[in-house]
């Protein structure tokens, strides 16, 4: 299996997560983003398949300092904003779910986040968890929750790092 850039040859068509937003995000909206930039959605497929079994998108954003907790502000920049990159949306297929695919799309996002950091500055990687069992998958994999903002989780690029280490994968 491989992660690529999703491109018009990928079946979207046939891609169901068991969540109508996720499913017509990557059907009706993840190309055209791409296209103009907003976001660039990766999708892992067998190495002979068109067929997506998870996808992930990411896109830039900015953390307010003040909404971060306190122990983490002292390690990052002393500007009011930090620059982060938001993994939007992340999704497996149906016929593939409880095969651990979710797990090594979020490393295979942190990896694409850390390189990336090396170019374009990103102190921290976001998600935002659509429900708590989602908010809870993100916590095993290492995301800490914002202050007072429940749904919305972090991790630094300085931990990505130590993870994907860990891991073997970087």
């Amino acid at each position: 299996m491989r992660t690529e850039p999703l491109a018009r040859k990928h079946d979207r068509a046939s891609f169901s997560c068991g969540v109508p937003a996720l499913d017509d995000y990557l059907k009706s909206y993840a190309l055209q983003n791409a296209k103009n930039h907003s976001a660039a959605t990766f999708v892992l497929v067998a190495d002979d398949s068109r067929t997506i079994r998870g996808f992930y998108s990411l896109t830039s954003r900015h953390v307010l300092l003040d909404e971060l907790p306190d122990e983490i502000r002292p390690r990052l920049p002393k500007y009011p904003e930090v620059g982060a990159t938001l993994i939007g949306r992340l999704a497996v297929n149906i016929a593939y779910q409880g095969q651990g695919i979710g797990r090594l799309l979020v490393m295979d996002a942190l990896d694409r986040c850390i390189r990336a950091a090396a170019e374009v500055a990103s102190a921290l990687i976001l998600v935002d968890a659509k429900d708590p069992a989602a908010a809870e998958f993100y916590l095993a994999c290492g995301f800490t929750p914002f202050k007072g903002i429940p749904d919305r989780l972090f991790i630094t690029t300085r931990q990505t790092a130590e993870i994907l280490k860990q891991a073997g994968t970087s």
